[in-house]
Formats: C-alpha cells, sequence, structure tokens
C-alpha cells in the first residue's frame, strides 16, 4: 500500500510536466506558423514576374492592390500580340486566382474595328503635339471599356507626368484627353476669380487643391508628382499623381464632393 501512494504524487507530477511540454510546443508550433505566415507574403515584383510569365510573350502594363470576394490579391494587367490579360494573384503565395483576357470582354474586337491601335495613338500623339508635349513618349495601347462604350486606352509620359487618353473604337472620339501641358493650369484654377462659372470647374469647386492632394494621399501615400485640373467620367476632377516606389498613382477626386472618382497605378521602372 505504501508504494501505491508513493506513485500516485509521481504520476501526477509527470502529468502536468508533460502537459507544459504540450502547451510549449503547441505555443512554438504557432509562432512558427505565425513567422511562416509573414514570410510568405509576396512583393509586387514578385507578383509582375509571376503574372508575366503566365501570358506568351507578355508584357508588364500596371500592377494594383485590390481585394476580389474578400481576399487581398494583385490585379496585373499584361498585354501580349494576342491582346491584354488581367491576372489576379493570391498576395500571400502568388497562387493563380484567375487570368481573363479583357480583350474578350468586348467581342467586337479589331475585326469591326474603325478605329486601329496605331491609328489611335496617332490621334494621341496628335493632341500631344498640340498642347506642346512633344517629348512625350508612348506607354502601351489596349482595348478597354469606359462609359459603356468599347475605347482605346492609350498612354504616354513625359514632362514628369502621365497622359493618358480614351478613343472611341468607332469614331476616334476622345472620350478622354489631358488639357493642357503647362504646368500652371491647375494653380490657375484653383485662383480663378468667384463669378467664373465656365464648365462648373475652378471657381465654384468646393474642394481646394490641398485638400485633393490630401484626399489622395489618404489612399496612395508617397511623393507628389502632379495636381492638375482634369474632367473624368462625366464629373469635374483634381487628377493628383503620387509615386510610390517604382509604382505611380493617378488618383481623380471629385471637385465638388472630394469623392474618389477613379484610382489608377502603374509601374515606372
Amino acid at each position: 500500500m505504501k508504494n501505491k501512494f508513493f506513485a500516485l504524487p509521481f504520476i501526477l507530477a509527470t502529468g502536468v510536466i508533460l502537459a507544459g511540454c504540450g502547451n510549449i510546443n503547441a505555443q512554438s508550433s504557432q509562432s512558427q506558423a505565425s513567422t511562416q505566415q509573414n514570410q510568405t507574403d509576396i512583393t509586387a515584383a514578385q507578383a509582375q514576374d509571376i503574372a508575366v510569365s503566365l501570358v506568351d510573350d507578355g508584357t508588364f502594363e500596371s500592377i494594383e492592390l485590390a481585394y476580389e470576394d474578400g481576399l487581398k490579391v494583385y490585379d496585373v494587367t499584361v498585354s501580349s500580340n494576342a491582346g491584354t490579360y488581367r491576372v489576379l494573384l493570391n498576395t500571400e503565395n502568388g497562387a493563380l486566382i484567375s487570368l481573363d483576357s479583357q480583350s474578350s470582354e468586348t467581342p467586337s474586337n479589331n475585326s469591326t474595328s474603325e478605329i486601329t491601335r496605331d491609328t489611335a495613338i496617332e490621334l494621341a500623339e496628335a493632341h500631344l503635339a498640340s498642347i506642346g508635349a512633344t517629348n512625350a513618349r508612348f506607354q502601351y495601347a489596349y482595348l478597354d471599356s469606359e462609359d459603356g462604350r468599347q475605347v482605346w486606352s492609350v498612354e504616354f509620359d513625359g514632362n514628369g507626368r502621365s497622359y493618358e487618353f480614351y478613343v472611341d473604337v468607332q469614331n476616334g472620339e476622345f472620350l478622354k484627353a489631358p488639357n493642357s501641358n503647362s504646368a500652371s493650369s491647375s494653380s490657375q484654377a484653383a485662383t480663378a476669380p468667384t463669378n467664373n462659372t465656365e464648365n462648373n470647374q475652378g471657381s465654384q469647386s468646393d474642394i481646394s487643391r490641398e485638400r485633393a492632394v490630401e484626399i489622395a494621399q489618404g489612399v496612395a501615400s508617397g511623393d507628389l508628382i502632379e495636381v492638375d485640373n482634369d474632367f473624368e467620367r462625366g464629373r469635374s476632377v483634381w487628377y493628383v499623381a503620387i509615386r510610390s516606389g517604382n509604382l505611380v498613382h493617378e488618383v481623380y477626386v471629385d471637385r465638388t464632393t472630394g469623392e474618389i472618382v477613379l484610382h489608377e497605378s502603374y509601374s515606372d521602372s
């Protein structure tokens, strides 16, 4: 009987020690899992490389962070001779979520286009020449949709800013085009007399240039490149360009309400 009483404390002590070890191991496993989770997040540069590798003869166009069905993803645009593709990648491990051809969304693409890609570029170049931006460099052109109309989305860079065009595929009309190459246009708009009602811009703006910059930097922190007067999706806006690393963010802020009408980004590397 004596031996049994001595054995009982020993067994209980052993159980406590083993349970403690189990807790330590569990905590260690959780810590390792957390560390591994943090280490699996991929960078924008890695996502860019993955997306380009998924498209034959692909060329990187742009990348931005987004959410797809509650999942944080890299939204990458890649172009090739076959068309333009939208690639969604999991930010944690680079896994492919979807790869869609943007051109396929508009079945009447090149076969019925009255305005070809080259013609759209030429129209944009002519407009740039008319506003004095003759040193702007071509970046990309691809089929897109704007306000229910099929357009060529064309972009040039130069003079520390981006020049973006939406050219109607059917008739070559500009749905969007830069107004001026003058850096002073934004400041002139901000100080316009209060009785100027032309286009409901500048004078009647409830949102100042400085406030628009604050709003834009709230969604895209970085160095301010440019602020300008613009027109986007039928609304008078402040165009704010911000550089963050090798990404350039273009934020369009409604001049009346301060609402962000559009936020786009592209790699400047």
